[in-house]
């Protein structure tokens, strides 16, 4: 599922109660097809009650909210698990937007950040972030400028660095 904004695009598109499993994204150097293998959404994209697993990707191995600090887009209610990113958030890569009662587990990468990686002034809230597993740097979360994480649960995460939460950055609320 792709949605984008600017010039030609889909406003504000929902999926709700759907099952997106086992994509793989690939690019070929010119394009951001690897990013958000199963889901990739911008500006206004909302996502409810939603399974997405078993999905590879560069970047988002299974979701990536591009939404730059506007807080237009959603992911609420939804199961993200069992998914695999090669170089940056393994279940989840958001510029922006709103993560909300979310289980983001079981999801891993070969680089940094296997459950969540935000940045942007993303809000993750009363969310379960668990056993998820980086090669290179935080298992759980990796969180960035502007973010906030409110009444997570963040538990069983495995990296190399920071097995549960990295923050960095500035203005971050946790």
């Amino acid at each position: 599922i792709r949605s984008a904004n600017g010039t030609g695009s889909t406003t504000c598109p929902v999926a709700r109660n759907c099952i997106i499993s086992n994509n793989l994204g690939k690019t070929n150097g010119t394009d951001n097809y690897s990013r958000g293998a199963a889901v990739f959404f911008g500006q206004w994209g909302k996502m409810y009650d939603t399974e997405i697993t078993a999905n590879t990707g560069t970047q988002g191995g299974a979701v990536m909210i591009g939404s730059k600090g506007d807080g237009g887009a959603i992911l609420r209610d939804c199961y993200v698990h069992d998914n695999h990113g090669t170089s940056t958030g393994g279940g989840v890569l958001s510029f922006g937007g709103i993560v909300e009662r979310c289980r983001i587990v079981r999801n891993t990468c070969d680089g940094d950040t296997g459950g969540i990686r935000s940045t942007g002034g993303t809000l993750v809230r009363n969310c379960l972030i668990a056993d998820n597993t980086s090669g290179t740097a935080s298992g759980g979360v990796y969180a960035g400028t502007d973010d906030e994480y409110a009444y997570c649960t963040i538990v069983g995460n495995k990296g190399p660095k920071h097995s549960g939460v990295r923050l960095t950055g500035s203005n971050l609320l946790v």
